[in-house]
Parts: C-alpha cells; structure tokens; sequence
C-alpha cells in the first residue's frame, strides 16, 4: 500500500520533470511584463513628477506646454503601449475615460492603469509622464 506521503512526493518528482521539459519556446512571458531593448538605462529620475490627475488638473503657465495640447499625444503612447502589451481592459478604460474628454478623469485613469500593469509597462509609461511634464516648448516669435 502506498501512502499519502509517498504519492505526495510521486507527484513532486513528475511536476519536476514536466517543468523540466518544457523548453523557452514554450513558456510565452506575460505581455504587460515584456522589456524593451535597452529599456533597463532609461529611468525617470524626476524628484517632482506627480500622478497625472494632479499635473492634469494644475493650471497651464504661461510660457509651457499647454496641458490639454500635450495630452493627446500622451494618450496615443498609452493607447500603443497597453495595446502592444495586450492589456484590452486598460485599453477600454483609457478609451472610456478619453471619451468623457475631461481631463482629470483622463488623468485618473492613466493613474490607474500604471497600477494595474506589470512593472516594465508601468516604467515605460513612468517614463513618458515624466517627459510630458518636463517637457519646455521652444517659443518662436516673429518681428
């Protein structure tokens, strides 16, 4: 007779050389958790960047970029970043957000999806808030 010890171990052994077995091919990593080449250098190492609802809802000052012109681009990098990863229900929660075109609800909402994402997704996206908002527009004025 065997026991439960013995099939528990029986078990063990036969899940390890399953896992084993399996080649790189076979285990496809999670999307959301993809790095991009040379990804690991780049950093925001921005003291001051804030959650996107709080920049969004900052008054423009004069002279900078004008949060609402800067958010379209901002969205479309969103918009290809989760739909590179796959993440369709933050796909559909940044297009609903998009839809009310309120931009504290925009911002919100891209708070969250850093939150719901794997951690190299949330980097990437990181990093692209921080360029949003330090971003300086060159001025050019004609006399």
């Amino acid at each position: 007779m065997v026991t439960s010890d013995e099939i528990k171990e029986i078990a063990g052994e036969a899940a390890g050389a399953v896992v084993s077995e399996l080649k790189p091919k076979d285990m496809k990593p999670d999307p959301k958790d993809q790095k991009l080449e040379g990804e690991d250098e780049i950093q925001c190492e921005c003291e001051k960047l804030k959650p996107m609802e709080e920049w969004l809802g900052e008054p423009d000052k004069e002279g900078e970029q004008c949060h609402e012109c800067i958010l379209r681009p901002i969205g479309e990098y969103y918009m290809g970043a989760l739909s590179d990863a796959k993440a369709e229900p933050q796909v559909k929660q940044l297009e609903e957000a998009w839809e009310t075109q309120e931009l504290l609800t925009i911002g919100r909402a891209m708070d969250k999806i850093k939150s719901e994402v794997g951690e190299s997704l949330k980097k990437r996206l990181t990093v692209y808030d921080c360029l949003a908002q330090t971003y300086k527009p060159e001025v050019a004025v004609d006399k």
